[in-house]
């Protein structure tokens, strides 16, 4: 028969747990249990009475997502749940702890064999999870190490080890312009959750940057022992090819494409201004068309000056938010791919261009230049008028646009792929668990 992967929290958590089938593809039928202590529902996997061989498990992971919702670390969360489930590593039980809104628990909804959790949203609801229901979840799962994909860590007892890889550049750039354009109540609530995440942090025993920038700043800025941190390169997602040519500068506008949200830190309100500094300089929509991947209600709230409707109309398309999976679509329609960001870590949208083949403007940033180098041209995502003169001698300019995605092909030979990615993480693992993850083959019930 079909395994059950375990019961409902029986200490009453009351946090949504959901439990997916672990059987045969036959078996993924599933009915709907009551627990009549809280009231959650609990999956279970229909009996199809067959047996099938399954292995001893000797590490049982957390896999933290608590703190991705949408963006690029949905791709990766989702890209690395994939090379599990193709590769699955023997002797390894995964249990996902996803935030219960946005769209990485709506997709990890949908995968079988999988034991999935929802981690409340509102501040003081989740402080009250971490609090009270996290120490029973930890002691019924087994849970031995917690590796939080993307965030600052979950508290934790000694006998449970944590793995923490941070995106979280916020916490050690001071010195960015970023700070100066927050609002003193933003700049005290992001003071105060620093001050929390940075806590977690060195509470972990293994942090994992993407880059030796972001390794140094959490050492300068966050105080995290260097002897905590190991570096772990991206992987580019699995959603995207490499089938584009070197973009063509003549016949229709330029398209310069924006993958972003409209948080602060990532500029797009800057826009409005650098098309019309365009303007000024005779440049029509015909010539020159701005991409962007959010509503055109999100782009216009975060404008400081009002929204100029002409302007709007003339320089900019909204595309709306991209599903990850089809995230290759909209680079086939850019020219040019724009980072204004100030603070990054390491931006998926880079890896995105390389792979698709789309040269890139990138903010005149330490991490941009560090991570892109060659393969993309700068620009201080504060002025205006520079951006406009970089797009304007950007659309023209067909021998650059070649050379940058060359260069960007050559940078992303050296990154890993998913499967080494996920390779490098358990062995990540295996060292603060202190032991390999191994298998043996034993019946099922």
């Amino acid at each position: 028969m079909a395994r059950r992967l375990g019961r409902c929290c029986a200490t009453g958590c009351g946090w949504g747990c959901r439990w997916g089938g672990a059987g045969d593809a036959v078996a993924l039928v599933t009915r709907r249990k009551q627990n009549p202590s809280d009231g959650i529902q609990v999956l279970q996997p229909a009996r199809c009475g067959k047996r099938r061989e399954t292995t001893a498990v000797t590490m049982n992971v957390l896999l933290d997502c608590g703190a991705i919702k949408e963006g690029g670390g949905v791709q990766l969360a989702l890209n690395f749940l994939d090379a599990l489930e193709r590769d699955p590593p023997p002797g390894v039980k995964i249990t996902i702890l996803v935030p219960d809104g946005g769209q990485l628990r709506d997709a990890v909804r949908k995968r079988a064999d999988t034991t999935v959790l929802f981690l409340p949203q509102p501040y003081v609801s989740r402080l009250w999870f971490e609090t009270f229901s996290l120490p029973h979840l930890l002691k019924n799962h087994a849970i031995d190490v917690i590796f939080t994909f993307f965030g600052a860590g979950l508290p934790h007892p000694r006998s449970v080890k944590s793995v923490v890889t941070v995106a979280y550049p916020i916490i050690c750039y001071p010195e960015s312009p970023f700070w100066r354009y927050l609002g003193k109540p933003d700049r005290l609530w992001n003071w105060f959750r620093n001050k929390v995440r940075v806590r977690r942090l060195r509470q972990a025993d293994l942090v994992l940057a993407e880059t030796e920038i972001m390794a140094r700043r959490l050492a300068a800025h966050a105080g995290v022992p260097s002897g905590k941190i190991r570096i772990l390169p991206p992987a580019v997602s699995g959603y995207v090819t490499q089938r584009r040519p070197a973009p063509a500068t003549t016949g229709a506008p330029a398209r310069f494409l924006f993958v972003s949200g409209v948080a602060l830190h990532k500029n797009l309100w800057r826009l409005q201004e650098v098309a019309r500094e365009l303007q000024r300089r005779g440049q029509t929509g015909a010539q020159i068309r701005f991409l962007l991947t959010v509503d055109e209600a999100a782009f216009k709230s975060v404008l400081r000056e009002g929204s100029d409707e002409e302007l709007i109309r003339e320089y900019f398309e909204f595309l709306g938010p991209i599903p990850p999976t089809a995230i290759q679509r909209p680079y086939e329609a850019a020219s040019f791919l724009v980072t204004l960001s100030d603070l990054e870590s390491f931006s998926n949208n880079y890896m995105e261009a390389w792979c698709v083949g789309v040269p890139i403007i990138a903010s005149d940033r330490d991490f941009a230049r560090s991570i892109c180098g060659p393969s993309a041209v700068y620009v201080e995502p504060h002025d205006p008028r520079a951006i406009s003169d970089l797009l304007v001698s950007c659309a023209t300019d067909g021998d650059l646009a070649r050379s940058l995605v060359a260069a960007g092909r050559e940078r992303l030979a050296r990154l890993p792929d998913t499967r080494q990615r996920v390779r490098l993480i358990l062995s990540y693992l295996e060292s603060v668990v202190g032991r390999p993850a191994g298998a043996v083959a034993t019946p099922a019930d």
